[in-house]
């Protein structure tokens, strides 16, 4: 029986009958019922590390494939609905058809016999030949099947959920008195009744309720201004948060859960919900670093970052968001880097949070805060908004900027997806975010060759460890605690990377796990409750990329290349994830990384003392540098695409913010950061946010 009721919206599966078999074969053959060999060699070999040895729970997990639960076709063919721009899925659905018998599948799979039609034990033949491939079409066809098949499973699989013991609503979950009593923000927006065309006038619209719009709507607002702000993304009041994993993905990130760059390696995770990435982070909230402040005044022009007037925009923004490092809980993942870091001479530091000096143990909070104590923008900043007079405008996707004779004089935009809506403002204020922004832009016709140049994201790639017999439950505790900073200034311009523990759930984390074969990623899957994963996030220096509009499929698409530097750093920051985990009595270490293997510690005959200092463990480490890194890679903070400079011939706006060459137009959000903040930009996106609504001010009164 199907229970994804969070699906609401009316949907036709994109696919033939013919393509959606062959998915479906392909999702059985990554997770398969598992042979009763199988199954008895896991029970011999991987059992007695489990805390859990419940057979009960464990035997459905592995006896069920993929597809034999209705949730898991029900939600691939709502992702590629509704997620997936038509032209993409037509070209998925092509590839499918080449698996469909025939000269094609010759070519891809030895025979001419349809993938779907062929054993089991053949198809995860031909997918292991995928993915060892020297072709990188086939490496290419391997990781993308194999990214949806997991992004979907593990995100509706019951008997996984059951098998884990994973919670999939918080237990610490809030009731309504528990909440009323709290009396958090509640928001009211504009409707329209399924008006066919509305108009609105106010003196300025904000596009944009993340981090960069909901400061500019809160100081505008107060100080006497009509603010409109417009938001793709909707509200969801504490009581319905945080969602299950899987409602999460399709309700309140970009594109379902992440946004793919064009060749396929990097997977961006952007909030699309109202309050942003602020509603959906991790808490995370430090001030921009000096040097990267020196960098912006002496390499872009940007004086004012190393001004006490530009201090004073971080210090408003860190106190009205309750930023503090006081009563920080370290869960288990994070203590291991603390106590790792302390073993091996490294420097950890507590991270302060946006909690208001609360403990806010939760590790649900990226599917939204249910106890309101991560003072995100709807508890603070779009709160004040509303409370000085702003309205506010819901599941409203800003098609252009109205521009007439150079001056923008409003937007045009389409409401619930039928009412058009046309704003005619005195000011306009893009703050859609690193992605959005460049495109609206492209779409309004604004001519400026660095629009959507200059991506920076922050790539991040995680190194996990398992621990025998230990229950850890990496879905709680607080989602990021812990700072180790050895490896962020590897050539002594603030450039490197930062590694961080991080609270996990099972379709975030696990879909980047390697898979060999379908019994080894199950028996590996049954250790996931008993697991820990540090993430190395970089700050890249040479690495760049591109946002573009695409017109035909109407969607933005992405670009990004991973250079050398980067690479490098990258490898010596998870070389320190796995140094870490084993200086803290890891027993298997596991990196997602194709062709790093995982290492064993072994702990019965250890050798000079054991730990990071046995020679088994240097030469694996030795190893993974003559390896080098061929990976894909995530990333959480898209930033730059429409910079700050002192000039237009290597910028997009100027040091207020104001687009150049276009009167009365602003730009308000990461994607106006020039270089890559080495930080989890909320902070700095909101202190840029809180300058140039001064700039605003100081026009407009």
């Amino acid at each position: 029986m199907a229970t994804l009721t969070f699906l609401s919206k009316e949907f036709t599966n994109p696919f033939t009958e013919s393509q959606f078999a062959t998915f479906l074969a392909i999702a059985d053959t990554l997770v398969p019922a598992l042979s009763p060999a199988e199954i008895e060699r896991i029970k011999e070999e991987r059992l007695p590390r489990l805390c859990s040895s419940d057979w009960n729970k464990i035997s459905p997990f592995l006896t069920t494939a993929a597809s034999q639960h209705p949730d898991y076709a029900l939600y691939l063919a709502y992702y590629f609905a509704h997620h997936v721009a038509p032209p993409d899925t037509k070209r998925i659905g092509s590839l499918l058809d080449t698996l469909d018998g025939g000269l094609y599948t010759y070519i891809f799979c030895g025979t001419t016999v349809r993938f779907r039609e062929l054993s089991r034990e053949q198809r995860e033949q031909i997918m292991q030949g995928w993915k060892n491939a020297y072709l990188s079409v086939f490496k290419g066809l391997f990781d993308f099947l194999k990214a949806i098949t997991m992004f979907v499973y593990l995100r509706t699989s019951p008997e996984l959920f059951e098998a884990l013991g994973y919670p999939r609503v918080d237990p610490r979950k809030l009731g309504a008195q528990e909440l009323a009593a709290r009396n958090l923000p509640k928001f009211t927006f504009e409707t329209f009744g399924g008006a066919e065309e509305v108009e609105m006038e106010t003196d300025v619209v904000i596009v944009g309720s993340g981090s960069g719009g909901q400061v500019v709507a809160a100081k505008l607002a107060g100080r006497g201004l009509k603010v409109l702000v417009l938001d793709k993304g909707c509200f969801f009041p504490q009581e319905e948060l945080p969602k299950k994993e899987v409602e999460a993905s399709s309700t309140m990130f970009e594109n379902g859960g992440g946004t793919t760059t064009v060749d396929g390696l990097g997977t961006i995770v952007s909030a699309s919900t109202w309050g942003g990435g602020s509603t959906v982070n991790f808490g995370v909230s430090l001030q921009l670093p000096r040097k990267v402040r020196m960098e912006w005044s002496e390499k872009f022009g940007l004086g004012f970052a190393e001004t006490d007037a530009f201090q004073q925009c971080l210090n408003r923004v860190c106190e009205r968001m309750g930023v503090s490092t006081e009563n920080v809980r370290h869960n288990f993942a994070n203590q291991v880097l603390v106590d790792g870091a302390r073993k091996l001479g490294y420097n950890a530091v507590t991270l302060p949070r946006n909690a208001g000096g609360k403990e806010h143990y939760c590790g649900y909070c990226l599917h939204g805060c249910n106890s309101g104590e991560k003072h995100g923008g709807t508890i603070t900043w779009l709160h004040d908004a509303q409370t000085a007079g702003a309205r506010f405008v819901q599941s409203c996707a800003v098609q252009k900027v109205v521009i007439e004779n150079g001056v923008a004089r409003g937007v045009e935009a389409i409401v619930d997806g039928k009412t058009k809506l046309i704003i005619k403002a005195k000011k306009v204020v893009l703050s859609a975010g690193t992605i959005h922004t460049p495109c609206i832009l492209q779409r309004s016709g604004v001519k400026n060759p660095n629009i959507g140049k200059n991506l920076k994201i922050h790539p991040v790639i995680g190194f996990t460890g398992t621990w025998d017999n230990t229950e850890i439950k990496p879905w709680e505790g607080g989602i990021m605690t812990a700072l180790v900073t050895d490896f962020d200034n590897l050539d002594g311009k603030g450039y490197g990377a930062k590694i961080m523990a991080v609270t996990l759930h099972p379709g975030f984390a696990w879909g980047f796990m390697p898979w060999e074969s379908a019994a080894a990623w199950r028996a590996h899957a049954l250790s996931f409750p008993q697991s820990t994963t540090l993430i190395a996030i970089g700050r890249d220096r040479d690495s760049s990329g591109t946002v573009n509009w695409d017109a035909t499929a109407a969607v933005p698409r992405l670009t990004y290349n991973l250079q050398p530097f980067d690479r490098q750093s990258m490898i010596e920051s998870l070389i320190g994830c796995a140094e870490l985990m084993v200086a803290s009595g890891v027993d298997e270490i596991v990196p997602p990384v194709r062709g790093w293997r995982s290492y064993r510690v072994d702990k019965q005959t250890p050798q000079n003392g054991g730990g990071t200092a046995d020679p088994r463990f240097k030469a694996y480490v030795a190893e993974l540098r003559s390896i080098g890194l061929q990976s894909s890679y995530a990333s959480a903070h898209p930033m730059g695409t429409c910079a700050m400079g002192a000039g237009p011939q290597n910028s997009v706006v100027d040091c207020k913010g104001a687009v150049w060459g276009v009167e009365a137009l602003h730009i308000a959000d990461a994607s106006v950061l020039p270089s890559p903040t080495g930080v989890n930009p909320m902070i700095t996106t909101m202190a840029m946010a809180d300058w140039i609504a001064e700039r605003i001010l100081e026009d407009m009164l």
